[in-house]
């Protein structure tokens, strides 16, 4: 006969089977700007220092990214906001009343000051040259609607008073105009030059592939603050984030830089110049290890094709950190050699291919003023060689 000592130990073990599983005992990795990681559950973030299980209390300032468990998954919101900070939400419902964005996301409801937003995109998937022109060219005094019309998306230029389920009302020269939602590709707000952010700035990724840049208040009571511009902040459950990456005058990344030169060839494929933060084709950068089938997104980073050459300047930093690999989103057999230098001398070479797990590269270039990279053809020409640089960044360790 079985004992009822013997159920209450497999209830045990299957109770504890079940709250790991669930993610309720799930830890985070914190690595530093000097390379070292630590795993534990973190509890707090309060007066610039990271507090939890597992691991001593570490100072904001010395963090350079916060791993969970989490993975970003395709999102199946129909809407996107990007913010001024930086970033993109992806937003299932929202509208626009007295000066404010309330939005429906996955992770909460909230409400966005218009002066913390640069663009509504009513189609995400729909983003073309109008939109991207005023995007890039924010007017100072009006908003731009961007709408279709008989020959093709028009702007027109005025404030925004209202956006609701029928209608976008806006006010030019005095006079309020409106146009019907369904007619709206996107709404792109007037740029009121706010400041950059202070502090520790950090990029923070959802569940949901939702991506916010702004500074890292504080965490408590599994909530994470997180300050955008113009006074706007998101409190949000640290549950449904991915990933956190901070930079601060100790770190930059490539993507922020431009390089002092490149070159681009190509032999089958176009001829591209790099990308930054996200892929050719303008979705998030993803690598993924065959062994296990993980794929992670990286909010920071660059990708190029064979053949390139980039050289930045090295402004006194002493690390170069990034994990490289091919493509995820790419079908096919990538294969290239890639070559980092200092001052011309080889720091660091290896193959990348599709068929392999992604390199961690943590290479020293303290001393030397121009670091160079280099994508090579490999086996298939350039057939599929769009290579992730993910995360590159440049550290001062010292």
């Amino acid at each position: 006969m079985v004992s009822a000592m013997y159920f209450r130990h497999v209830f045990s073990a299957l109770l504890l089977l079940m709250l790991f599983c669930s993610g309720a005992i799930a830890q985070q990795k914190i690595t530093t700007l000097t390379g070292k990681t630590f795993t534990g559950k973190i509890t707090k973030i309060a007066d610039g220092k990271i507090a939890g299980e597992g691991f001593d209390e570490i100072k904001l300032a010395n963090v350079v990214s916060i791993a969970t468990s989490n993975t970003a998954k395709a999102s199946a919101a129909k809407y996107a906001v990007r913010l001024v900070s930086g970033g993109t939400i992806q937003v299932s419902k929202f509208s626009v009343a007295d000066g404010e964005l309330s939005v429906k996301t996955e992770f909460g409801e909230y409400k966005l000051g218009v002066a913390s937003v640069r663009a509504i995109l009513f189609r995400p998937l729909q983003v073309g040259p109008a939109v991207k022109n005023a995007i890039k060219k924010p007017l100072k005094n009006n908003d731009q609607v961007v709408a279709e019309s008989s020959q093709g998306p028009r702007t027109a230029q005025g404030l925004v008073e209202e956006i609701n389920d029928e209608k976008v009302v806006f006010n030019y020269k005095g006079t309020s105009r409106t146009i019907p939602r369904s007619k709206v590709i996107a709404v792109v707000m007037a740029n009121l030059q706010e400041k950059k952010l202070k502090g520790s700035v950090a990029t923070v990724t959802f569940k949901d592939s939702s991506t916010a840049v702004g500074t890292l208040r504080s965490l408590t009571d599994g909530k994470m603050t997180i300050g955008l511009l113009s006074g706007t902040t998101l409190n949000v459950p640290f549950a449904d984030v991915v990933s956190v990456n901070i930079r601060n005058d100790r770190l930059t990344y490539l993507s922020d830089l431009e390089p002092t030169d490149s070159e681009h060839n190509s032999i089958v494929a176009p001829k591209r110049a790099i990308a930054k933060d996200k892929n050719f084709d303008g979705k998030p950068l993803s690598l993924t290890w065959g062994a296990n089938k993980k794929t992670q997104t990286f909010p920071r980073g660059i990708v190029a094709h064979s053949y390139s050459r980039i050289v930045y300047s090295n402004d006194g930093f002493q690390r170069f950190v990034t994990t490289c690999g091919i493509d995820s989103t790419i079908t096919g057999n990538g294969h290239c050699i890639v070559t980092i230098r200092g001052d011309g001398i080889k720091l660091w070479n290896g193959e990348i291919a599709a068929s392999s797990d992604p390199s961690e590269i943590d290479i020293d270039i303290e001393d030397y003023k121009s670091i160079e990279i280099v994508i090579d053809y490999g086996k298939h020409l350039d057939m599929g060689d769009h290579v992730i640089f993910g995360n590159a960044r440049l550290l001062k360790t010292k």
